[in-house]
């Protein structure tokens, strides 16, 4: 069980970090699938970034919200307060290579 809670830390660490600097898909995505996420929550909040990523938007929370909402997910499986809890948990994206590797 510790072991699920260290990556979902890491995992709400990366997806916090990309909300704070969405430039930082570009430096995850070669490392990162959505497959390497544990939480269901995550793994969709992740591929709605690399989505918009290919789109051309930026991975913030109102596009983020947005696309969950067209995939039917938000308020299903992931309610856009988690989104904000998550983005309010970081304060910084200087450790995300740290985070994926974890």
């Amino acid at each position: 069980m510790e072991g699920v809670l260290h990556a979902s830390i890491a995992e709400e660490a990366v997806i916090a970090s990309i909300l704070l600097n969405p430039e930082l898909i570009e430096v995850v995505h070669p490392q990162l699938n959505p497959n390497d996420f544990i939480c269901n929550a995550h793994k969709y909040i992740y591929q709605a970034f690399l989505e918009l990523n290919r789109e051309g938007l930026a991975c913030d929370i109102t596009n983020t919200a947005q696309k969950l909402e067209w995939q039917g997910v938000l308020g299903r499986n992931i309610g856009r307060h988690h989104l904000e809890q998550i983005f309010e948990k970081c304060i910084s994206a200087y450790a995300i290579e740290d985070y994926i590797k974890q």
